[in-house]
């Protein structure tokens, strides 16, 4: 599973399907967020990530790794949001790189992105607020511009755990109607969840994500753009 942007990847829950079918729930932090660090120089997102996946699954599972039979691994392989660009990439390497790749048997993308040079007029469709974090805008050379003139704007926000809340309920959460709230409450009920345990468990992976570094959201700017499709 790869999580999407001011987050970090979190195991230590998974969710209820994943319990109640025994699997084993993979959440690695991306090049950049979190205590993972940034893409190499001379390398790029998309080569990063396969080669890091490729690591952890030989390290996870050796015998399946050093096998040149078929192995009974099956591997879904997910993502949420931006998550979903590097869940992309991991299913569509190529096996030299990724020999487990042969296990791959699905792919889950949730609020998926496709591959933004592949759809000319894809910024026709994002938000003014998206429009400036990771559309044309990003574009801007001198590299990166944009998303560090973002940086401090957003730093204040997710300086720590208490300030993320704040930005999180506001953007989320403060706006929803009263069938939205009937529905989180029940989703809350059904998965043991506390009156704002949710709200605190993202901020706490939101200050995480740049508790060491911008990297990984500064990395954006040039992973999105790129031919990972």
């Amino acid at each position: 599973w790869f999580h999407g942007m001011f987050s970090t990847g979190d195991a230590s829950r998974p969710p209820r399907p994943i319990r109640e079918r025994g699997a084993h729930f993979i959440a690695p932090d991306l090049p950049g967020w979190g205590r993972t660090s940034p893409v190499p120089t001379g390398s790029t997102f998309a080569t990063t990530v396969v080669s890091d996946t490729h690591a952890v699954l030989a390290h996870l599972y050796p015998s399946a790794s050093a096998s040149t039979s078929a192995s009974t691994l099956r591997i879904y392989v997910g993502g949420g949001s931006f998550g979903t660009c590097p869940a992309q990439i991991v299913c569509g390497a190529d096996y030299d790189a990724l020999p487990l790749g042969r296990q791959i048997v699905a792919g889950v993308l949730l609020a998926p992105f496709s591959p933004f040079h592949e759809h000319a007029g894809y910024a026709r469709n994002l938000t003014w607020r998206d429009w400036v974090g990771i559309g044309p805008p990003t574009r801007v050379r001198p590299a990166r511009v944009i998303a560090r003139a973002l940086r401090v704007a957003l730093r204040a926000h997710v300086r720590d755990v208490g300030s993320a809340e704040t930005l999180l309920r506001r953007m989320l959460f403060d706006g929803m109607d009263e069938g939205e709230r009937a529905r989180y409450a029940a989703w809350r009920t059904r998965n043991g969840v506390g009156e704002g345990e949710f709200e605190r468990r993202m901020a706490e992976g939101m200050a995480k994500s740049v508790s060491r570094s911008w990297e990984g959201f500064l990395g954006t700017a040039d992973a999105l753009p790129a031919d990972w499709g």
